[in-house]
């Protein structure tokens, strides 16, 4: 029932990311993530014309946020690494995560993730020890499960027991599909999916 009106909005997106000042746009653009991944059509992101064509001042932080964070997961989906993490770094720098410490433990997971498949494992462990210092910073265990889990799906991907890793990320990754949701869901719309997980157990 959604479908019609989701493509209605889609076909016309460059125009309604520019009614900001009249509701939250930028938050459509996760919910086309998701309706991607609903469809299995992830990897036709990156040929959506708003990633190439528009993006908000970095004055708008909430906007800004999002919109990187929709770019850099069509650039993920399309297995576009480089990318990706130079999106990553773009945000993480320019953006003062001051009262959004969330989107920053996500941004910073994100970019972890990333620099590990790319087999980056230094600057990946720079941002896990970030991300995880904030944790421990906060002390709300489960305002972070889900962060949790993905951490140590990263860190699990770092074991020389190379016949066991796979088969406990897999498990940890089916525990974090099955509890991320709600108020604290952790970078919801990036799915781990065997192949990936199969990329970073490398």
């Amino acid at each position: 029932n959604a479908s019609k009106y989701f493509e209605t909005i889609s076909s016309n997106m460059e125009s309604f990311l520019f009614l900001n000042h009249c509701c939250f746009v930028y938050r459509f653009l996760i919910s086309k993530i998701e309706w991607f991944l609903i469809e299995k059509k992830e990897s036709d992101l990156i040929n959506e014309e708003e990633v190439h064509s528009f993006e908000p001042e970095v004055t708008n932080i909430n906007g800004f946020v999002y919109f990187q964070f929709y770019k850099a997961s069509a650039e993920f989906y399309a297995k576009n690494y480089s990318a990706t993490i130079q999106t990553l770094n773009k945000l993480i720098n320019e953006v003062s995560f001051k009262n959004i410490s969330f989107a920053e433990m996500e941004a910073k997971s994100f970019l972890a993730l990333v620099n590990t498949i790319c087999g980056r494992h230094d600057q990946a462990e720079v941002n896990i020890r970030s991300v995880s210092r904030k944790i421990a910073d906060e002390n709300e265990e489960t305002k972070y499960v889900a962060a949790s889990l993905l951490l140590k799906i990263i860190k699990a991907s770092a074991s020389p027991k190379k016949n066991e890793k796979l088969e406990k990320m897999i498990e940890s990754n089916q525990l974090l599909n099955a509890t991320n949701v709600g108020k604290y869901a952790f970078l919801p719309y990036i799915k781990l999916n065997e192949e990936i997980l199969k990329s970073l157990a490398k």
